[in-house]
């Protein structure tokens, strides 16, 4: 496949979960307080592929430039869209994303998407 995935726009969305707190009206403090887990999203958006044997698209992340390993996701040919959740606030990513057609080839990378979660 020789098009590319030309374009990747970044939105970072923070959901921040507190584990419950327990309200039995005691005024004796509790041993210690209520864990919070921070965990971040990013979603980000590509222009289609338009070639006729278009299969899919295939996500990749990796936490250095260029470092990429197997395929976080598989998405059908009509997603220009992902959201990868779950990740670290604080820590840098790197996302690509390729198409491949119903022969199995896969186009080239994508231009590289980082983002350091806040």
């Amino acid at each position: 496949m020789t098009s590319r995935v030309t374009r990747i726009i970044l939105c970072v969305g923070i959901a921040l979960q507190l584990a419950s707190c327990s309200g039995g009206g005691s005024s004796t403090p509790a041993e210690s307080a209520p864990a919070a887990t921070a965990t971040s999203s990013a979603l980000f958006e590509w222009d289609a592929n338009t070639e006729t044997d278009l299969a899919g698209y295939k996500i990749y992340k990796g936490v250095a430039s260029g470092q990429f390993g197997a395929p976080i996701a598989t998405l059908p040919p009509s997603a220009t869209s992902y959201e990868a959740a779950g990740l670290q606030n604080g820590a840098p990513y790197f996302f690509v994303v390729t198409a491949f057609d119903t022969s199995g080839n896969e186009g080239p990378l994508s231009n590289e998407l980082s983002v350091t979660i806040p």
